[in-house]
């Protein structure tokens, strides 16, 4: 028999689930339906929601979650967020959780321009070639990630680098998104190139303290274990990687002196080093995005930009 309690006591108790869930380290969107769902055990009941009928208990958690959080706390995030550079605007790219095999309207991907900014992005084509080539280097980067983390022929440690390098990766993108001093991106960069490449190659049998002797040319020599990587891994686009490894800045150097870079070379920079993620995951998860796109050339990035 259903229990009966008044509608105080039971926001009292919807309060005291969300606090439980959040010191658990559930996200607000998560926790709506874990609290609809524990509370409907309490109560003992059982029920159909629809239009005609909504349970009072779940009444009051949509008040609950109207009170204490925004709409957008609620939304399911993206699997990642990475920045796109237009002139010198950075601009969001938002890879979403996709379900099964629909058509992928990458432009949607694309957000916070505004409609005439979207019309001169995919109004010129060196620009929507270069947002596609973003675009998949980060789908494959993401999904590839997620499905060898799923599995047990990688590294775990490998896996454990690449999710380091993929958080280095969003917090740079936060930074040309919301950050005045933009600066702060190329120690990310440089961190999550080193991650990716240094992830790989232990992929590859190179052992940890071996990757840290700067004298066996590893440490922190970004040019030097890209180049080690690509002697492995043939199937990469060495003579595109070398080249941008090459331009990176020094991890060391940038840690303690101002290297003067321009807006748009950071931009260049934040996606030279989302390629590179896109490019060392598809020689491991077999994603590749672009296959089944009627754009197959790579535009960007280029071995002779500035």
């Amino acid at each position: 028999m259903p229990l009966s309690i008044g509608e105080d006591k039971l926001s009292e108790r919807i309060l005291v689930l969300d606090n439980e869930l959040i010191d658990q380290g559930f996200e607000p969107w998560q926790r709506q339906i874990h609290i609809e769902s524990k509370l409907s055990q309490e109560l003992q009941i059982s029920y159909i929601v629809s239009e005609r009928h909504e349970p009072r208990h779940v009444k009051l958690i949509k008040q609950h979650f109207a009170t204490y959080y925004r709409k957008e706390d609620l939304f399911m995030p993206p699997l990642h967020v990475g920045a796109f550079l237009y002139r010198d605007l950075f601009f969001p790219i938002r890879i979403p959780i996709i379900f099964g095999s629909p058509v992928i309207d990458l432009r949607k991907f694309l957000c916070q321009a505004t409609e005439s900014q979207l019309k001169l992005v995919f109004g010129e084509r060196i620009s929507t070639l270069t947002f596609c080539d973003q675009a998949f280097d980060l789908l494959d980067f993401v999904y590839g990630l997620d499905d060898l983390g799923k599995q047990d022929r990688i590294n775990s440690r490998t896996i454990e680098w690449w999710h380091l390098a993929k958080q280095q990766l969003e917090a740079a993108a936060a930074t040309t998104l919301g950050s005045f001093t933009k600066y702060a991106i190329i120690q990310n960069c440089c961190v999550s190139a080193e991650l990716l490449l240094k992830g790989a190659l232990l992929q590859e049998g190179v052992g940890e303290d071996l990757l840290s002797n700067t004298n066996k040319g590893y440490g922190h020599n970004l040019e030097s274990i890209a180049s080690k990587f690509c002697k492995i891994r043939h199937e990469i686009n060495s003579q595109l990687v070398l080249a941008l490894a090459s331009r990176m800045p020094s991890y060391v150097e940038s840690r303690y002196n101002d290297i003067g870079l321009t807006r748009v070379q950071l931009g260049h920079l934040l996606m030279s080093a989302q390629f590179l993620a896109g490019e060392i995951l598809r020689c491991y998860s077999g994603r590749n995005f672009r296959l089944d796109a009627q754009i197959q050339e790579r535009t960007y990035p280029s071995i002779t930009f500035a």
